[in-house]
């Protein structure tokens, strides 16, 4: 088992793509932004799961608060209740994803 190991291993090494590294660019990725990165590994500590609130309070109130910079940006209304000013403008709500195909599969179901 150790030699099948060691030569997938040395294949892998030798004939791979690095999709491991966030400083990548190429087929569905990009090169991401250093603080990105450090953003990223600093909630990687932490296993943040955005699944509800009491999993993950600190992540789960940016993704509201950014959920809610989006939508003001596209023309929706992030104000409760609604102001006589804002007439009829649809009122904002949705979530990040993990990606377009998540978000897909979402708009879908």
């Amino acid at each position: 088992m150790n030699n099948v190991l060691e030569d997938i291993s040395k294949g892998l090494a030798k004939h791979s793509t690095p999709f491991y590294s966030p400083r990548y660019a190429a087929h569905m990725s990009f090169d991401v932004a250093l603080p990105a990165v450090v953003g990223s590994l600093a909630a990687l500590q932490y296993n943040q799961n955005n699944l509800t609130p009491e999993s993950s309070p600190f992540t789960s109130m940016i993704e509201h608060k950014v959920g809610l910079e989006l939508c003001a940006m596209l023309g929706y209304n992030v104000n409760r209740p609604l102001s006589a000013d804002q007439g009829n403008v649809p009122e904002a709500w949705g979530h990040i994803t993990s990606g377009g195909s998540v978000a897909n599969l979402e708009s879908m179901w």
